[in-house]
């Protein structure tokens, strides 16, 4: 979930992940989502550093269907593309209620 506000900078950011703690884990993410758009253009962010922090925050067991190292990976590239579709998700919908207003809708 990310949400936006009227600079079109995040202003929440949080995922959730199942199999990769011992009960299903909510991560708030807005710190992170905020360095990671500093200085760059709405929509831009290096989501890296916040696959990162994701990656040192888990701690996945190792079973029949994957290895701890594989979880890990799995929930930071999956939390990269998440909060990418995510942000433009937020970005679409500010700039169309922007647009709405505009119009007097």
């Amino acid at each position: 979930m990310v949400s936006v506000d009227e600079d079109l900078r995040v202003s929440a950011a949080r995922a959730g992940y199942l199999g990769v703690a011992a009960v299903p884990l909510v991560l708030d993410l807005t710190r992170r989502a905020r360095q990671a758009q500093a200085g760059r253009p709405p929509g831009d962010a290096d989501w890296s550093g916040v696959a990162g922090f994701v990656r040192e925050r888990l701690d996945p067991e190792t079973d029949i269907h994957a290895g701890a190292d594989y979880r890990r990976h799995l929930a930071g590239v999956l939390t990269e593309r998440a909060l990418r579709a995510a942000t433009a998700d937020a970005l679409d919908r500010a700039r169309t209620s922007a647009a709405d207003d505009e119009a007097g809708w």
